[in-house]
């Protein structure tokens, strides 16, 4: 596959969606089901592993945050499947913010930064690999107390 074949099958892949699970009862009508559940447990025993919740009793007055998978399919740079990927998130859109929260940070890569890399590795014809970081934590520390339902 040319690069210019990769880069139209992934621009195709971000309009499409790329024919993922939008959600977990659609990921089990998949015929990937088996490989679906794989990466949820994997999810699901990372955030155990790191401490990331314990189930409490929730009291009556508190707003409970609902969960949902966001899944996708990792391709590599054939384009072919690398991996299935699951990640268990808040539906956070039901918070409002200074009363569910007071500030939000999401770790990315600047634009600068990608830059920067390229401009080193193109002239000295250096080959550049793609890689998926499979699990990644903050070290921060919540100052709510977050109540999400268990499904």
């Amino acid at each position: 596959m040319t690069s210019r074949e990769y880069i139209l099958l992934s621009a195709q892949t971000a309009i499409t969606g790329g024919g993922d699970p939008v959600s977990y009862w659609e990921a089990m009508k998949s015929t990937q089901k088996e490989e679906w559940v794989r990466a949820m447990k994997e999810e699901m025993d990372a955030l155990m592993k790191n401490d990331t919740w314990e189930l409490v009793d929730c009291p009556k007055s508190v707003k409970v945050i609902y969960n949902c998978w966001v899944l996708q399919t990792k391709l590599n740079a054939d384009g072919l499947t690398q991996r299935l990927c699951a990640c268990l998130v808040a539906k956070r859109h039901v918070q409002k913010a200074g009363i569910d929260y007071d500030e939000t940070f999401s770790p990315v890569t600047r634009c600068a930064t990608v830059c920067a890399v390229l401009t080193v590795v193109t002239p000295e014809r250096l080959q550049f690999h793609q890689f998926d970081v499979k699990m990644t934590f903050l070290y921060s520390t919540v100052q709510e107390d977050v109540h999400m339902h268990q499904t």
